[in-house]
């Protein structure tokens, strides 16, 4: 399947940390990695992972780690040719704090090239997903969406937070939104969502689709749930881009989010065949999507 995936490529610093103690300011750092990441270079990764073609378009600055993520998107196998080095930006960086015990994560964000990224109308494919754009940038080019391919949105945090109204209202352009809980809550205040299916992950009590199916996930220990939202989206909309039912869709968006957070970092280093066994042992249902893919 062709996926052009569009949005955040971030430099990830991902810092693990013992419990806070409160008689200190000063907390300690017991680990840390420097890694690519940023929602839409993830959900590619994934995607790229299960054997899709997968055709990345993003920003990043001419600077030190621009070049440090062209050459980590480009020994992940992702082609880098619609990633734009932007002159004037910085590049994207996400800190990442983990609790090593819970594997809970806390994210502080720059933005910078992200936020300066326009996708080019010849860049479309048959599936579309759109990451971590605002809804400014998604609206410069409403005019050249394409309706008949399938256009799908992961907001994040921060665009559901400060632009919950705006969402709402361009909603109808994408056939499936997702959100986590704490992202859906606010948006949902906002008003109604328009969209065909409403995706709404929820941590480790799974996922849903609003006013649809359920799907609880599977009991693991926890790593780091870095990236476990995204590796869910690319896990979906495999299934979904084949018009698989949608109990399937969430099932298998759980299989690659469970996969992801039993290692640290937003991506994992599991293979195709490690995906297979996963579904093998947890999900016999959907081994039926790998018959001669093996």
């Amino acid at each position: 399947m062709n996926i052009a995936v569009f949005g955040n490529i971030n430099l990830d610093i991902i810092a693990l940390t013992e419990r806070e103690k409160k008689s200190s300011e000063e907390q300690r750092i017991l680990n840390y990695q420097l890694m690519l990441g940023g929602t839409a270079a993830n959900t590619a990764i994934q995607l790229k992972r299960l054997r899709n073609s997968v055709f990345l378009n993003g920003a990043v600055g001419n600077d030190i780690f621009g070049n440090v993520l062209i050459e980590k998107l480009s020994v992940a196998g992702i082609s880098t040719e619609n990633v734009d080095i932007l002159e004037k930006e910085k590049t994207g960086l996400c800190f990442a704090t983990v609790k090593e015990k819970t594997g809970y994560r806390f994210l502080q964000t720059f933005r910078g090239a992200n936020e300066s990224f326009r996708p080019k109308k010849e860049n479309w494919r048959t599936v579309n997903h759109f990451a971590g754009m605002n809804t400014f940038q998604i609206k410069e080019i409403e005019s050249f969406m394409n309706y008949t391919s399938v256009n799908t949105y992961t907001p994040g945090g921060i665009v559901s937070f400060e632009q919950p109204e705006e969402i709402v209202a361009m909603s109808k352009r994408f056939s499936v939104i997702f959100f986590n809980e704490k992202e859906w809550n606010n948006v949902n205040s906002a008003g109604k969502i328009s969209s065909d299916i409403v995706v709404v992950t929820k941590g480790n009590n799974g996922a849903e689709i609003v006013g649809g199916p359920q799907h609880k996930g599977y009991d693991l220990k926890v790593k780091d749930t870095t990236g476990a939202g995204d590796a869910f989206c690319a896990g979906f909309l495999h299934l979904y881009a084949k018009k698989a039912p949608l109990i399937d869709c969430l099932a298998f968006g759980n299989v690659l989010g469970s996969l992801t957070i039993k290692e640290y970092g937003a991506q994992g280093t599991f293979s195709y065949k490690d995906i297979i066994n996963f579904t093998k042992s947890n999900e016999p249902k959907l081994v039926k999507y790998f018959e001669g893919a093996e």
